[in-house]
């Protein structure tokens, strides 16, 4: 069996167990796991939604080969069902998800995962679809003008799939991106905002200087933590303003 049939069969058997898996309301799920209590994340712009159906849908099985990308389109999986059904709880087999990819997300970039918990999870349903949905490419190849999904993206390629997900179309180049958002301080980012520098744009964490990104060639998709030094010179944007 190849890698990707691996991978899509591992997606579905997550994405089904927590469809069937007990269920906790919104909001509650992260006091479950230690974290405070956050607000219930909703649909906040009513136009978007999670891409179930079509041939979009099917990339969400076109991860990266990083384990992490598997548990990210997994978890995207689980709560854009949720979402398309308009529950108001929330699958705890997703919370799990979240939980164990906040702690290797965390892990990586040196910082406590109860940071990534409460920003994820206190922000609505459409920027933790698009950051999972971003999440999933981690370890795809940089490719120039790359825009396919577990094969190839450039760096606005990656954040134009995320949003694309969740129903957003954002330009193709990565300064036309930030010029069509709306900027944001960087004590107010939230996950799924764009982080741009000239040349180049990133997904937000929802913590400053903590982004997803696909950054030149030879490398692959991948997390990143900088200095808050560096990170003040970034332009931060919110796409679905």
């Amino acid at each position: 069996m190849t890698r990707s049939r691996r991978s899509r069969t591992l997606i579905i058997a997550v994405a089904v167990s927590c469809g069937s898996a007990a269920l906790v309301p919104w909001g509650s799920e992260v006091a479950a796991q230690g974290a405070p209590q956050t607000p219930t994340p909703t649909m906040a712009s009513p136009g978007l939604r999670p891409v179930l159906s079509g041939p979009m849908s099917r990339t969400v099985t076109k991860t990266g080969s990083d384990p992490l990308a598997v548990m990210a389109a997994s978890a995207y999986r689980s709560l854009a069902l949720s979402a398309a059904m308009g529950s108001e709880v929330v699958p705890l087999g997703f919370v799990n998800l979240r939980h164990q990819l906040a702690e290797g997300i965390a892990a990586r970039l040196g910082i406590e995962a109860i940071e990534l918990l409460a920003a994820w999870s206190g922000t609505s349903v459409e920027r933790q679809l698009a950051l999972l949905a971003g999440l999933s490419q981690l370890g795809v190849p940089y490719r120039s003008n790359g825009s396919r999904p577990g094969v190839g993206l450039d760096c606005s390629g990656l954040t134009s799939f995320a949003w694309a997900m969740v129903g957003a179309q954002l330009p193709r180049n990565s300064r036309a991106q930030i010029r069509s958002s709306e900027k944001v301080k960087p004590s107010e980012v939230q996950p799924g905002d764009l982080v741009f520098y000239p040349g180049h744009v990133m997904l937000s964490l929802g913590i400053p200087g903590a982004v997803l990104h696909s950054p030149e060639p030879g490398r692959r998709v991948m997390v990143r933590l900088v200095p808050e030094q560096r990170s003040r010179r970034w332009v931060y944007a919110n796409p679905i303003a």
